[in-house]
């Protein structure tokens, strides 16, 4: 959505919920869970929203928020639109929280539910990656390093490795964390979320022997040689390049928890399948969350 087509749509709560509406974000209506009739959006001051669903029946009220990734959340619509506005423009949170003037913890706990949507979009619908003749490249590499505390008594932190697969054709790939390099843990991820019959492309590490087995062919290049095979062409150039966009984004979330880590490689993989125009995230984003709440 363009500026000021956003400005425009944030000037007034109507405004903001029927957007919401036509996007099927919200619902127009909900059925009543006292007596199962049809629960309809009215006026309602006492608000934040102005709305309320109201049961024809037995008059009970629910926030028009119910069942939606905001229902928890009690700032403005017009708040929350810019919580995500922003965030799509990748500005800092600390930023976005002094723009908005509101605690910066509001917007950490509201863009983490924003990375859950997209990890759940991309578990739920994304598309595996090769397919016959489809060249897909793998590998692994250290996305968070060991670190050895300076207290005594504070346990060391393990390096953190993660493990990636990018199709050539299709211009994306999937991103996954993972606790070991072992050939049971690599040929799992490689069967899930790439197609039989596609042309794996890896280096020389011996974890990925025998991918032939699995229905896949595989070609290697010997790092220690070459970074392209000189004979058959075979490189991981394209995944590397990858892993550099990847950290480059991990790069402005530095110092945040390793348990947020799988968040933001999800919000990194939806990004370079559906967001790389900036001015087309928050459409989007807006039908990732439709699409999640059906």
């Amino acid at each position: 959505m363009k500026f000021f087509k956003f400005i425009e749509l944030i000037q007034s709560k109507e405004n903001i919920i029927q957007y919401l509406i036509d996007q099927k974000v919200i619902k127009s209506s909900l059925e009543c869970n006292n007596c199962r009739k049809t629960m309809c959006m009215q006026d309602y001051t006492d608000s934040i929203d102005g709305k309320c669903f109201r049961c024809t029946k037995c008059k009970s009220r629910k926030s028009i928020r119910t069942n939606t990734f905001i229902e928890s959340f009690k700032q403005p619509l017009s708040t929350i639109a810019c919580m995500i506005y922003f965030m799509h423009l990748e500005i800092l949170q600390k930023h976005i929280a002094e723009i908005l003037d509101i605690d910066p913890k509001t917007v950490m706990d509201f863009q983490a539910i924003m990375r859950e949507e997209m990890g759940k979009f991309l578990f739920d619908h994304g598309e595996m990656l090769g397919g016959d003749g489809i060249i897909v490249q793998v590998d692994e590499s250290v996305v968070a390093k060991a670190k050895i505390s300076r207290n005594k008594h504070a346990r060391p932190v393990r390096e953190q490795w993660v493990f990636g697969a990018y199709d050539v054709n299709k211009k994306h790939g999937w991103i996954q964390l993972v606790g070991d390099r072992s050939k049971e843990t690599l040929h799992s991820i490689i069967k899930e979320w790439c197609l039989p019959g596609t042309i794996i492309a890896s280096d020389g590490w011996p974890a990925y022997e025998g991918l032939a087995e699995l229905g896949f062919e595989h070609r290697v290049v010997v790092h220690e040689r070459h970074f392209v095979d000189p004979k058959t062409g075979v490189h991981t150039n394209n995944v590397e390049s990858y892993w550099q966009r990847c950290k480059r984004s991990l790069k402005r979330v530095y110092g945040t928890s390793r348990d947020l880590l799988p968040t933001y490689i999800d919000e990194f993989m939806w990004i370079e399948r559906y967001g790389t125009c900036i001015k087309d995230r928050w459409d989007r984003f807006i039908k990732t969350i439709m699409i999640n709440y059906q």
